[in-house]
């Protein structure tokens, strides 16, 4: 069962339509990651992975905060779509590994394929 919490105090995120909007969401998500990986009790490398959920036109985006029990961190970047909790709460720790697993696959293939 995953709970999903909003970003800490301290932590909005301000959307940007500036020509530098993609440095500014991955600053945002690298200084996030920064403090789960802080602030865990967990050792387990899944933590500060992003986790992406389809919804709407885009996706929903997440971060592993802890693991046992798991948790996740909404991330307010691009579209900051939120899912509703029936979306997310029956997550298991195995869900979100496979995918974080399939999508740095799917990058290394890309990064082949160009």
């Amino acid at each position: 069962m995953a709970t999903v919490y909003s970003p800490p105090e301290g932590y909005d995120f301000q959307v940007s339509f500036d020509d530098d909007w993609k440095e500014k969401e991955n600053a945002y998500i690298k200084r996030l990651r920064n403090y789960c990986k802080d602030r865990t009790n967990s050792n387990n490398d899944l933590v500060g992975e992003l986790f992406r959920i389809p919804y709407a036109d885009s996706h929903a985006l997440y971060m592993v905060f802890n693991t046992k029990p798991l948790q996740l961190i909404h991330v307010p970047v691009g579209d900051a779509w939120d899912v509703p909790e029936y979306q997310t709460r029956g997550l298991r720790l195995q869900d979100i590994k496979a995918q974080v697993e399939f999508d740095k696959r799917m990058k290394k293939m890309m990064e082949k394929s160009s």
